[in-house]
Parts: C-alpha cells; sequence; structure tokens
C-alpha cells in the first residue's frame, strides 16, 4: 500500500468535499461480502448485516461506505460548463480553480466537478467518489483483497482512499464529517427553484460483470438489487446498493466498448427529483432556457419510473428521476444473461433472481 499526502483540490470553505484525487490503479479481489434482506420498493434495509464478511471484504458492524459524494467529468469549455450546470440546471457554484476546474452543490454534501480536458481512457468520466465513516477500514479491505497501487491521502484533515477499480474507473472513498450528516440532512422536496433533491446514483460502463461483482459486491459490500434488459436479449444494467445507506451504483454493461468522445450517455449520474413534470418546468423558466438546443422529454424507463435525460455540452449526462415506479408496482429483475465479453465469449455470473441467492428488485435504470 502507497502512502502519499496530496492536495486534494482548490475547494472553498462551503464546498465541504474533496476534488479529484491522484490516483493509482488495482486489481479485482475475490473476497465474499455481507447480505442485507431487501426493504421497501426492493431496496435493501440500511443497518443490520445478515450474514458476516471474510476474506479481503469488509467485516461486520457499522457499514463504512454511507453515501455518493461527487462526480467528475472532463469538459472542453468552462464557460459553457457554468452555463449549463450553474444558469441552466441551478447549482450553486462551491469551488473552483481558475481556468482548470468548477465545482456544484447538488445537495448539501454531494457536488458535480467539471474539469477542462479532453475525452480520456475513460472518455470523459473523470472520477467518482463516495463518503465513508473510515477510510482506513476501505483500505483493510482493498489490501486484504489484493488491490495495489491504492492510495492513502491525507489533506486538511481528511482521509481518502483512491484507486481505479477493474475497468479503470477513478474511484474515491473520502473520510470527513459530512459523511456523517450527508444523510440526515437531504429533503424530501427541491429548495425552491431547485430541479433535484440529491444524488442518488452514478452509472458508469462495465465490461467484465465478475470483475465488477468482485470489487464492489465481495471486497466492498455493495448489494445488488435489481438487474435490467433493454430488448430481452443479454443485461444492460446492474444496480448495486453501498452497504451504509440508500445510494447506488449502476454497472451499465456493454458487448462493444463505445470510442471514448461516446460514451457520455453510459457514464453519468442520476438525481431524484419528487416530480419530474415539475423540473421540467422550472427548466423551462430559465432565462437560457433557449440555449439548450436538446429535446427535453420525460419518458418512463425499463424500471417503471418517469425521467428525463440532459446533457452538457460535451454529452455528460445528468438524468431526472422519481424515485417511485409510475404505479407504486416494483419492475419486475431481468433474467436475461450478461452481454459477450470483450473477447467475444459468454460471461457466466450467477444472476441472483434465477438461483435464489438474493431476490432481485426495481433500481434506477435509465431507458437508454
Amino acid at each position: 500500500m502507497t502512502r502519499r499526502r496530496i492536495c486534494l483540490g482548490a475547494v472553498l470553505p462551503m464546498a465541504g468535499v474533496a476534488l479529484g484525487l491522484g490516483l493509482g490503479c488495482a486489481r479485482s479481489g475475490t473476497a465474499v461480502g455481507p447480505v442485507v434482506a431487501p426493504g421497501p420498493q426492493g431496496v435493501p434495509q440500511v443497518g443490520q448485516v445478515a450474514a458476516t464478511a471474510a476474506g479481503g471484504s469488509l467485516q461486520g458492524g457499522e457499514l463504512p461506505v454511507v453515501a455518493l459524494a461527487e462526480i467528475g467529468f472532463l469538459v472542453s469549455d468552462l464557460k459553457a460548463a457554468q452555463a449549463f450546470y450553474g444558469d441552466f440546471l441551478g447549482f450553486r457554484q462551491v469551488g473552483f480553480s481558475p481556468m482548470r476546474r468548477l465545482v456544484f452543490e447538488v445537495a448539501p454534501g454531494q457536488t458535480i466537478e467539471v474539469i477542462r480536458g479532453d475525452p480520456d481512457i475513460d472518455g470523459r468520466l473523470d472520477h467518482v467518489s463516495f463518503h465513508v465513516r473510515d477510510a482506513r477500514q476501505i483500505e483493510a479491505a482493498l489490501v486484504a483483497a489484493g488491490h495495489n497501487g491504492t492510495l492513502l491521502v491525507v489533506d486538511g484533515g481528511r482521509t481518502a482512499v483512491g484507486l481505479r477499480d477493474p475497468d479503470g474507473h477513478r474511484i474515491q472513498f473520502i473520510e470527513s464529517e459530512a459523511a456523517r450528516t450527508v444523510l440526515s440532512s437531504r429533503r424530501n422536496v427541491p429548495d425552491p427553484g431547485g430541479i433535484a433533491t440529491h444524488m442518488a446514483h452514478f452509472g458508469f460502463l462495465v465490461g467484465r460483470l465478475d470483475r465488477a461483482l468482485d470489487f464492489y459486491q465481495r471486497t466492498l459490500g455493495f448489494v445488488e438489487f435489481w438487474r435490467g434488459s433493454s430488448g430481452g436479449s443479454h443485461l444492460d444494467w446492474v444496480n448495486l446498493q453501498i452497504p451504509g445507506g440508500p445510494d447506488y451504483v449502476e454497472l451499465m454493461l456493454y458487448e462493444e466498448l463505445p470510442p471514448p468522445d461516446e460514451r457520455g450517455t453510459k457514464n453519468h449520474v442520476c438525481l431524484f427529483t419528487p416530480d419530474v413534470e415539475r423540473a421540467v418546468a422550472v427548466l423551462a423558466e430559465r432565462p437560457n432556457r433557449g440555449s439548450y438546443w436538446r429535446e427535453i422529454a420525460v419518458k418512463v424507463g425499463r424500471n417503471r419510473k418517469r425521467q428525463v435525460n440532459l446533457y452538457d455540452h460535451d454529452g455528460n449526462r445528468i438524468e431526472l428521476m422519481e424515485p417511485d415506479t409510475v404505479d407504486g408496482v416494483p419492475a419486475p429483475s431481468s433474467k436475461a444473461p450478461p452481454p459477450r465479453d470483450f473477447h467475444g465469449n459468454p460471461q457466466r455470473v450467477p444472476n441472483p433472481s434465477r438461483d435464489g441467492t438474493r431476490r432481485a428488485e426495481p433500481g434506477g435504470s435509465p431507458r437508454d
């Protein structure tokens, strides 16, 4: 385990969330994670762990990963990013680095960072971050599972662990005071003039489902609760809830990896809003609505939830979605197999809805 002190970025005092970290590389682990009973609307209950962990996975007790913290996108023009995220979506700017990056607050303890730069090996997705209660517990689980190149970062009283997951995404686990208040500070309705209450999930591309499950589920204790398919022939989405809170990640599966400049539809962030139609009406009243040239259309996704997709000038997707299905009836989980891997071979990953090991339930998959 490599330990380094790294500046977390230029953040104004009100931001409360670290910016982009310097990150290392990692390999996939193979430990067994905890099992949590399903809760209302199929989302697992937070709290009691039904089984103790083994090997390199997180142990029972207080679960350390509690909420989504930040997603970072690479953009070509900071002025255009300010117009979209600040003026159009209405998010307050809480951090900046001149000519380099801007930070916008979606909800207390949750931010979107935009960094000026060209697409890299992960397209325009720069990083995703999670709030944790104990970064060293995360570090220990990663080391025990054989992940190399992890960094322990200490700056301004904060501790963070950063690495790349099996698909090369930059992942950060940030320990701070915000981890203890981010959930209790959430509102059921947006602020006046706002469009969303909080970030609900991060979505990112995954080429090998088995390796992703090893990392997120078996090593870090995330809990799978829904699988979705757009056409029925193979899976397109797998949803994993973080172990200490209601937020989740959406694994966006593929047979052929899109080019870097076309990955913005898949790599995305979803924001919960209690009324999508109201959010669209708020956006329609923005002074710069005319400069947003894309259609704003409310649709019902495969998960039976109303949603609308918005895109910044570089194609990074911001999904607005209602937390419940249109009629209160959970959408069934798909029984389709995963897509073939990048070598064209079938992926042999157990389906919880088939083998009975865990009941798969509805989550928040996008339509496209």
